[in-house]
């Protein structure tokens, strides 16, 4: 079938005209032309259009009794109405019709196809892989290898979101292997999406190096729905940890971009509530809680808007948020991770000591679990940090240490940052002048490195408290207002005089007096001269 042969070759366009073609030429042109235009018109992001043809082809495969066709499009249906459509009933209505449909009929990858459907309508894990498991046996048992292919997707995604990595890890690479032997590029490209998000909960781009270039050649070739906007977000969170802050910014500003241009929810974590997250380590205050507040109801801003709160110091406020995160979701997942380091750190704000403990203890059962050097250092940290507050220095120090090695295994240059100025603070407690003047160096060097101008400002003020002189921050910033210094940002990336306005919400005449009064208290001639500066601490050539 021409249309068949365009699709598999990424000839969307060609495919169409195929399909559509086909429906004129027939009068009853049967289940697989109405699917094979839907699926053309999903990845030409006509995404209402993909709906109705593949509804119909749903109808037309339940009529000629082929259970295993139709429950899939049923949970293609469920799926798109949830989370692209966010249209709950419907995607509810769905789940219903695919029941119905697997009743009809003897067990088989029907009944798969429903489990998967099952899986994603729970937020345990060990649920997930339960139903995971059951649709990987149906697949097995029919010799369906795109529902293989889905089955051992969704445990794998499962089994690292409760923390057991490794055997996730070996489902997903089964998974890729399996499509790409002989799926469509539709499980291809789904499977890459599972992917990308076990590499953001996992936070470690090593463990999945292997389909790197086996993920940009499809995306090349293709290009994705799920990982258009997806993807860029998961990509952007994974260079966060690695500290390259200003390539993550690019890749949430560029997922921000796409969702805009297709006009479509999310189809996971909203990348403005990454970016606001970015904004609020970067010390961007206002940024962060501008693009938050369209997005405020969204899980996924639980976090940033608990991280904002602790920055303006109303760390209660933090605590709620968290709290009721977590009561939720559970505690004892990878994605409570962020989420249980905030609830230490709000805890400690408030002198709650017991709290912070309670806090600490589950971070360091997932540490146990998921044998992550990330999430070891957070939790090693974290009781670090506690046994400060509680007058440990020696326990304190012992903690320190360990966490910046398993910092510096994970390559996670801002959270070494954070490490080295507890130490600089823990060696000035103890009167050792010279080894917390050292640290805290170390600390404001690579905070201003990867651009995270808060902590570098607090470092820096504490060096000065030690007695240390001299430049202890990028030239001239110390005479910016806090104002000047957002707009510095701005300028830092890239952005013009009326877009700075629209950030800051104020008048481009405002904004470019602003802009012109940075330049002058900074002695730089050019906009690019104060990024470099800004980025690097040196002026630009």
């Amino acid at each position: 079938m021409n249309g068949m042969q365009a699709l598999e070759r990424g000839d969307w366009e060609a495919a169409r005209a195929a399909f559509e073609g086909a429906l004129e030429d027939r009068d009853d042109p049967g289940p697989e032309i109405w699917d094979g235009l839907g699926r053309a018109m999903w990845w030409l992001a006509d995404v209402e259009h993909a709906v109705e043809y593949r509804a119909r082809a749903f109808s037309e495969y339940r009529r000629r009794g082929e259970a295993a066709a139709a429950a899939r499009l049923g949970y293609w249906l469920f799926r798109e109405y949830g989370t692209v459509l966010g249209n709950t009933a419907a995607a509810n209505g769905w789940f219903t019709r695919t029941q119905h449909v697997v009743e009809e009929h003897p067990e088989g990858a029907g009944h798969g196809w429903l489990d998967l459907a099952r899986a994603e309508r729970t937020v345990e894990p060990s649920v997930t892989e339960r139903y995971a498991e059951a649709a990987y046996r149906f697949a097995r048992e029919a010799s369906d290898s795109d529902l293989e292919i889905y089955a051992l997707a969704a445990r794998g995604l499962a089994r690292i979101t409760a923390g057991s990595v490794d055997n996730g890890i070996a489902d997903l690479d089964a998974a890729l292997a399996t499509a790409l032997e002989a799926s469509s590029v539709d499980t291809v490209g789904d499977a890459l999406c599972t992917l990308m998000l076990a590499a953001e909960l996992v936070a470690d781009e090593g463990r999945f190096s292997q389909w790197n270039e086996t993920l940009e050649q499809y995306m090349s070739t293709y290009g994705h729905l799920n990982l258009t906007g997806f993807c860029f977000t998961c990509c952007g969170e994974l260079q966060v940890a690695k500290g390259r802050w200003e390539e993550a910014d690019e890749w949430f500003r560029g997922a921000v971009a796409a969702l805009e241009k297709s006009g479509h929810r999310s189809r996971c974590a909203h990348p403005a509530a990454r970016l606001a997250r970015l904004r609020i380590r970067q010390g961007r205050l206002e940024e962060a809680e501008a693009l938050l507040s369209e997005f405020r109801h969204l899980p996924e801003a639980v976090e940033p808007l608990a991280a904002l709160a602790l920055a303006q110091k109303r760390p209660e406020a933090a605590i709620g948020k968290v709290e009721r995160r977590l009561a939720q979701t559970g505690d004892r997942t990878l994605p409570a991770v962020p989420l249980l380091g905030l609830l230490v750190e709000a805890h400690l704000c408030v002198g709650d000591l017991d709290e912070a403990r309670r806090a600490q203890s589950r971070l360091a059962e997932l540490a146990e679990r998921s044998r992550l050097d990330r999430i070891h250092g957070l939790a090693t940290f974290a009781r670090a940090r506690i046994a400060t507050a509680e007058g440990h220095r020696d326990d304190a120090e012992d903690g320190l240490v360990d966490a910046l090695g398993a910092f510096e295994r994970a390559d996670m240059p801002a959270e070494k940052a954070a490490v080295h100025r507890e130490l600089a603070r823990l060696a000035a407690g103890a009167g050792q002048t010279d080894l917390a003047a050292e640290e805290g160096k170390a600390a404001l060097h690579a905070f201003e490195q990867i651009g995270a101008l808060r902590d570098a400002d607090e470092t820096a003020a504490f060096l000065r408290s030690i007695g240390v002189r001299g430049q202890t921050g990028p030239k001239a910033m110390g005479s910016l207002t806090k104002r000047e210094r957002e707009v510095l940002d701005l300028i830092a990336s890239g952005l013009t005089n009326a877009e700075i306005a629209e950030r800051l919400f104020i008048s481009t005449k405002t904004a470019g007096n602003h802009v012109s009064n940075v330049l002058m208290k900074l002695g730089v001639r050019s906009r690019t001269e104060a990024a470099a500066l800004a980025l690097h601490g040196t002026p630009g050539k």
